[in-house]
């Protein structure tokens, strides 16, 4: 005897084990595979805690005929009708299988399994050196992809985090900034701008007056600092084909002189594309010169789902949107549902907005009926 997932049932079931919290951790350690009317998969649903009543069928006979030994004692029967026969059949099955077995329980193993595969909260605390001592900056609960981050630009290089819109490429940048000169007396500034058309946005230009009229970039680079170029991808190539010259060289030409390099500059660019120009969603991307995208180190930064939970108090709403954003990446519809619907979606419901309504202003924003019907039926919400 055994459960099989009942197959007008599979969906729903893949459904909910994917919405589980746990689904990422279960999916590694279990290896599963892609049907979800296999062991592997009733196994994960046991380790997540899931009750698969609801989706399965049970006692039913494997097609190999060489699983079951022959029957003892069996003897023809009267064909009296299909129900004698059936409970005549059931009897002595019941008599050649094996009593069942509660399997033993370790405790000590189901603890220790518990432990190991649990999400881990991405909270860091880094430990500067001073003057004074050592000093400990409790950063809190960092984005998943935050050491890969660090790495890159402890290891002097240029770093260019590529993700989807609201995947935390900003708030990243600026914990990636703490952590580098949270030392500091007086922590260096962290420079920003955005999608660039011309040079000047960069590099500052001299006025009618003769007065040299700086930039974020100029003073992260002389002075030292964190210099975050926002839509990098956004730029135009030829107003960032200058920035070349002063990412390798250690020496940039400003209009009112050369500026050296600070030992303590660090460049982050953030991108929803690789610089190879507009996709079908991203359209408003210019393709970057191959020179320009030489200078960086990219690193991809997807969406984070515990720490999504983490940032919003109403779990039941931060798991529904996870279940649609899920069901519209597996329907291959070209939507964006990012963490910050959870964000803006926690606070519209404490304003007392309803469910439909929240979900129009920060989910659908615009789909089709008939393709808002698709998503939802498919994530069961």
């Amino acid at each position: 005897m055994s459960n099989k997932i009942a197959s007008e049932k599979r969906d729903e079931f893949r459904r909910t084990m994917r919405a589980h919290h746990l689904w990422r951790n279960a999916r590694e350690v279990l290896n599963l595979p892609k049907n979800p009317d296999s062991q592997q998969w009733l196994d994960a649903a046991e380790y997540m805690q899931i009750d698969i009543t609801p989706y399965t069928i049970d006692g039913y006979f494997s097609e190999d005929r060489n699983d079951y030994p022959p029957l003892e004692g069996a003897k023809p029967l009267p064909v009296s009708g299909n129900n004698d026969l059936a409970a005549g059949l059931a009897e002595l099955i019941a008599k050649a299988m094996p009593a069942p077995q509660a399997p033993e329980i370790d405790e000590s193993k189901i603890i220790s399994l518990i432990h190991e595969h649990s999400p881990k909260s991405n909270i860091v605390t880094i430990s500067h050196i001073t003057k004074e001592g050592e000093k400990r900056d409790d950063m809190g609960t960092v984005h998943k992809d935050f050491q890969k981050c660090i790495d890159v630009l402890n290891a002097g290089e240029n770093l260019q985090m590529v993700g989807p819109a609201g995947s935390g490429k900003t708030t990243l940048a600026r914990q990636l900034h703490r952590a580098l000169f949270g030392n500091r007396d007086e922590m260096p500034e962290f420079a920003y701008t955005g999608a660039l058309a011309q040079e000047y946005k960069l590099f500052g230009f001299v006025d009618a007056n003769g007065n040299y009229r700086e930039t974020p970039f100029y003073r992260a680079y002389t002075n030292g600092g964190t210099f975050f170029f926002d839509e990098f991808d956004g730029s135009l190539p030829n107003a960032v084909l200058p920035f070349n010259t002063a990412l390798d060289n250690g020496h940039c030409d400003f209009p009112h002189e050369m500026g050296k390099k600070h030992d303590d500059f660090v460049a982050i660019a953030a991108c929803n594309t690789f610089g190879n120009g507009a996709d079908r969603q991203y359209v408003g991307r210019f393709q970057q010169d191959a020179a320009v995208l030489e200078r960086w180190v990219p690193v991809l930064i997807g969406y984070d789902e515990d720490l999504e939970q983490s940032l919003t108090d109403n779990k039941e709403w931060c798991q529904r949107v996870q279940k649609i954003r899920a069901s519209i990446e597996e329907l291959k519809i070209r939507h964006i549902c990012s963490p910050r619907a959870t964000i803006r979606g926690t606070k519209l419901l404490k304003m007392d907005w309803t469910i439909s309504d929240t979900e129009d202003a920060v989910i659908w924003k615009g789909l089709e009926p008939e393709t808002i019907r698709k998503i939802r039926q498919h994530a069961g919400v």
